[in-house]
């Protein structure tokens, strides 16, 4: 290999973006069901922030969301940030399942970061449901209480504003979250592919210029 061969293979490795690791279960709150919040039959948008327990992106999550029988709505699931406690209206993430029992993986096309301490909201409404108001839920979020790092939320206003919060009842739910290296990782290989570079200079034979 000579040596412009060797710097443009050194440079990519050192240079180039690594994959990230296979997606890992970072948040996971399940367990016995005590309860659960009857999405429409309040409010319209039901919510449960969390705090991201690893940096990366958001692969998927699974919810434990069972849809009153006689219903066909799909359910809408966003991921929004968080301020003061509460879900804003800025959407990371959204989609539309049909399947979004406990066992199921929601997943979304776009690219929704994940970073460690922060937190985030899962809000989810049924399309095309009647509007919301006693006698019209469509579905129920089950959970328990004790999780700690968030709390349930409901707004009646289009998901606009969180009148409703629940500090000691959560909705079970489950993040999959692709992770990546920790910055010193990549210090480390790239230092590894530099001291490579070096070894392989010093090791070249000297070849002598012979002039006429």
């Amino acid at each position: 290999m000579n040596k412009l061969c060797f710097c443009l293979v050194l440079l990519f490795l050192t240079c180039a973006p690594f994959p990230t690791r296979a997606d890992k279960i970072v948040q996971s709150f399940t367990g016995p069901i005590t309860g659960g919040a009857d999405i429409n039959e309040c409010c319209a948008f039901i919510g449960q922030t969390h705090t991201a327990g690893l940096s990366g992106t958001l692969a998927a999550v699974s919810l434990d969301v069972v849809e009153t029988p006689g219903n066909s709505f799909p359910l809408v699931v966003q991921i929004r940030t968080v301020s003061g406690g509460f879900p804003t209206t800025t959407v990371l993430g959204e989609t539309i399942t049909t399947a979004f029992g406990s066992g199921d993986l929601i997943k979304f096309s776009q690219v929704i970061p994940q970073i460690t301490g922060t937190q985030y909201a899962i809000v989810v409404s049924f399309l095309g449901a009647p509007p919301e108001g006693p006698g019209h839920g469509v579905g129920t979020w089950f959970g328990s209480g004790g999780y700690g790092g968030g709390m349930l939320v409901a707004s009646d206003d289009g998901g606009i504003t969180w009148p409703n919060a629940f500090v000691d009842f959560d909705q079970h739910f489950v993040t999959h979250v692709n992770t990546v290296p920790e910055p010193g990782v990549f210090l480390l290989l790239g230092s590894g592919f530099v001291s490579a570079f070096f070894i392989w200079r010093c090791r070249r034979p000297v070849r002598s210029r012979l002039y006429a």
